[in-house]
């Protein structure tokens, strides 16, 4: 399948949920960690068709982010588990840019934004049943 988000401006890096359902990533230019429904369903051996995503933001005001990666301990006392999600941030390229940093943050409980296409589904329902 194919996966058009909505709401980025340059998709650096990305990793996959647990589930592997939704995509978190870095958006370089937008300065923010974002993320979005894959298409894929659990269960089912493929992902849908070509589908359109709003992103959700995560985390913002990153400076030009470049990564993003899930923790990889198993021990939740550790400032690496599996829990977290960690983001470095871009530049360095010049002497002057000292200021960069690792941030980390939880992935929030609420679910993605839907996408386009079941938004529209989704109305069209509420009309019929009218």
């Amino acid at each position: 399948g194919r996966i058009h988000p909505r709401g980025v401006t340059a998709l650096d890096d990305f990793v996959l949920t647990h589930s592997g359902s939704v995509i978190v990533a870095a958006d370089f230019l937008g300065n923010s960690g974002v993320r979005f429904k894959t298409g894929f369903e659990t269960g089912k051996p493929r992902w849908k068709k070509t589908h359109t995503e709003m992103v959700r933001a995560l985390v913002s005001g990153v400076t030009e982010p470049t990564s993003i990666r899930r923790g990889c301990s198993n021990n939740l006392t550790s400032g690496f588990n599996k829990e977290l999600f960690f983001v470095t941030e871009g530049g360095g390229l010049s002497a002057l840019s000292r200021d960069r940093r690792v941030l980390a943050f939880a992935l929030p409980e609420t679910p993605p934004a839907t996408s386009a296409s079941e938004t529209q589904a989704s109305h069209a329902r509420r009309r019929r049943s009218r």
